[in-house]
């Protein structure tokens, strides 16, 4: 939560956007916040799976040939590991419905993180205008 809450303060500041967000694969901690911040600009939730399932495609190649070869190298069964590269759009359909049932939705989420309304505010304003 206090990583979340820096990064959502960040991109709240006036001209933080556009910006990169990011980490190793770009599908956990960037799926998230990036999930979170579509969310609040109102997109559709199937669009925000969507935009997720399309992380795949961008882990093909050779960042998926370098990770088998860390993985192997490791001690790690590629097989058995590469499932928890993948992104589904279930599963982000189903963390964002868990955020509604366990926090009443991405904005009270997000404030349970310590974040005040009116920085939510500001990123959404930002984010559509």
């Amino acid at each position: 939560r206090p990583q979340l809450r820096t990064i959502i303060e960040a991109l709240a500041q006036p001209g933080a956007l556009p910006a990169v967000v990011h980490c190793t694969a770009g599908k956990d901690r960037t799926g998230i916040v990036v999930a979170l911040v579509l969310a609040l600009a109102g997109v559709e939730r199937s669009a925000i799976a969507e935009d997720y399932a399309a992380t795949a495609e961008r882990l093909a190649g050779p960042f998926m040939e370098e990770h088998r070869a860390r993985t192997e190298a490791a001690g790690i069964d590629w097989e058995s590991y590469r499932s928890r590269l993948a992104c589904p759009p279930e599963y982000m359909l189903e963390t964002l419905a868990y955020l509604d049932t366990r926090h009443g939705g991405v904005a009270a989420y997000l404030v349970g993180c310590g974040i005040e309304r009116s920085t939510i505010a500001a990123l959404r304003r930002s984010i559509v205008e």
